[in-house]
């Protein structure tokens, strides 16, 4: 660069030739600065190559981004729900089932809420505990932020402020903060137009509803609900008992409602299995 003035300009002072040695110094600084420096700013989680948007329909498993938030080569999910949500109920069955293929995991049989509009409860699981196969690099994060209704905590205390609110300071004591800035990002702050809101201000009562959530070295994914082969319909009025025995069993001898049901939990476990499997590549 010096050279290039010297020959435009010959009368130059020595001075300003040895200010000009120093900028390419000063641009090689800036440059490891960025390098060091920029992939620890917090950024919008939103970044990658696909994400999801207004015009995204919810109840799918669509990667949002590739970065790796977990920052190893381990594969995290988180499942945030509440005791009594149907979705969550219905998104237990297929994430059961797959997490089973990384870890030994234990749940419960449980029941939503009752639904008006199906005119039952949903069958689903609680997870308890999940423990990883040794070889396994796959960890899963059960997270429920309220109890069988909105308005009480997991242990059964009122809950006397909006939920929304409340529930975004349970998830962030209880959750990294890459975790919580996607449930931000996604349920309060983008609105979609199908549902012409926010997802957790959709409904008579907002609240911050069940999501998915799998990151690691090859992306990160996010499931507003449950994967899409799956709906709380194919479930509403089966004992979440008899499913799970059922379930258990490789080939269960099942008909009506029961087979139906095991064919869908079947087709969105492969999904859930498909993206863990992208994930951890």
């Amino acid at each position: 660069m010096a050279k290039s003035k010297q020959n435009k300009n010959k009368k130059k002072s020595t001075q300003n030739e040895n200010k000009l040695i120093y900028i390419p110094f000063a641009v090689l600084i800036v440059v490891i600065v960025l390098l060091v420096v920029f992939p620890y700013i917090n950024h919008n989680p939103s970044t990658g190559t696909i994400t999801a948007n207004a015009n995204t329909p919810l109840f799918n498993v669509y990667k949002v981004s590739n970065t790796n938030y977990v920052g190893n080569n381990s594969v995290e999910i988180y499942f945030i729900s509440w005791y009594g949500c149907p979705n969550g109920a219905t998104a237990s069955w297929p994430l059961y089932l797959a997490l089973r293929h990384f870890g030994n995991v234990s749940v419960v049989p449980h029941y939503s809420i009752y639904e008006s509009d199906l005119g039952s409860a949903i069958p689903g699981l609680l997870f308890l505990n999940y423990t990883p196969y040794p070889t396994s690099h796959v960890y899963f994060h059960p997270i429920y932020i309220y109890g069988q209704y909105l308005n009480e905590t997991t242990n059964g205390t009122p809950i006397n402020t909006d939920d929304v609110t409340f529930g975004l300071q349970e998830l962030k004591s209880m959750v990294p903060n890459w975790v919580y800035n996607l449930v931000v990002y996604y349920e309060v702050n983008q609105t979609y137009t199908q549902i012409g809101t926010s997802p957790a201000y959709y409904g008579k009562y907002p609240h911050i509803i069940t999501i998915i959530i799998i990151s690691g070295p090859g992306g990160t994914w996010v499931d507003l609900g449950y994967p899409n082969s799956i709906s709380p319909q194919t479930l509403a009025g089966l004992n979440s008992t008899v499913l799970y025995n059922a379930i258990l069993k490789n080939n269960p001898a099942l008909s009506g409602q029961y087979a139906s049901a095991y064919e869908n939990i079947t087709n969105a476990t492969n999904i859930l299995l498909n993206t863990i499997v992208k994930a951890s590549s």
